[in-house]
């Protein structure tokens, strides 16, 4: 993953995280970039399950410490309108996730972190909410859009249902709700594929993108549209059943809500020097 300082426009400083903060979001484990292409793994690792609306946006910075400044969160409330999996004490729930408007018109963006904006409507798969620097298992993966009672990824990408409890991603569709996005505000969203200089941003729509090779739809998918709500609610109700059914009563969990108004740490994120630059390694 990759950390950018960045406004809307322009590059400005790139940061890189320490051996803490590489503890903080594993490459393995719940909230990793891997086995979320399998709704049998979502559904294990997640220990909330919730289909919801966004229906408002904060900000806040971490407690400095340890000579490093606070560092830019944005918090996202949601109204859960469905809870698949675990519990909430209030249907107003919030996730907390690094990155958001670091004043000076600046902005801390980190690569695979799933954007929201007010409005849009979600199935979200989420772990350790406050505990780690991104509350969603597999990070956009665990991120579903519901435009139109369809299912598509973060990227846009159709989802279809495979065998076996596999997640299978199709064409992407230039949706205005992958294209645009409200760094801090919403009356003024930000088109992320005209960013100069920047390439295809991280959820810009990109028709020469191959999310599968060829073959791995079941024949016919492409033409098929993708998974209805009803149908990816029911699949998740499913796993759900078949990995909680138990002879005995089993307490659930309530998750809990981040609060952008009480004072939070942040990861220990710094600079570094580049691999070739530390002492001891050869260029």
């Amino acid at each position: 993953m990759t950390f950018r300082m960045a406004t809307t426009v322009a590059l400005v400083t790139a940061l890189v995280p320490t051996a803490s903060q590489a503890a903080a979001s594993p490459p393995e484990g719940k909230n990793a970039l891997i086995r979320a292409d399998s709704l049998v793994a979502l559904v294990e690792d997640a220990e909330l399950i919730f289909l919801g609306r966004v229906e408002g946006i904060e900000y806040a910075f971490s407690v400095p410490g340890d000579g490093q400044g606070g560092l830019p969160h944005t918090f996202v409330r949601f109204h859960a309108e469905r809870v698949l999996k675990g519990a909430v004490a209030d249907p107003q729930f919030t996730l907390r996730f690094l990155g958001g408007p670091a004043g000076g018109g600046r902005v801390l963006r980190v690569s695979d972190m799933p954007l929201f904006d007010v409005g849009e409507q979600a199935v979200v798969f989420s772990s350790e909410n406050g505990r780690v620097i991104c509350p969603v298992v597999g990070w956009q993966k665990g991120r579903f859009r519901v435009v139109d009672g369809r299912i598509f990824s973060e990227l846009g990408q159709e989802v279809h249902l495979g065998s076996g409890g596999r997640i299978l991603r199709g064409k992407a569709r230039d949706l205005e709700e992958v294209r645009l996005h409200a760094f801090e505000d919403p009356a003024h969203p930000v088109d992320l594929t005209r960013l100069p200089n920047r390439g295809p941003a991280p959820g810009a729509y990109d028709e020469s993108r191959a999310p599968l090779p060829p073959g791995e739809l079941p024949p016919g998918a492409e033409a098929a549209p993708a998974a209805s709500l009803a149908e990816f609610l029911h699949a998740i109700e499913t796993e759900v059943a078949v990995r909680t059914a138990s002879p005995e009563p089993q307490a659930t969990e309530v998750a809990e809500s981040a609060d952008p108004g009480r004072p939070f740490s942040g990861p220990d994120l710094r600079p570094v020097p580049f691999p070739s630059a530390r002492r001891g390694e050869k260029p």
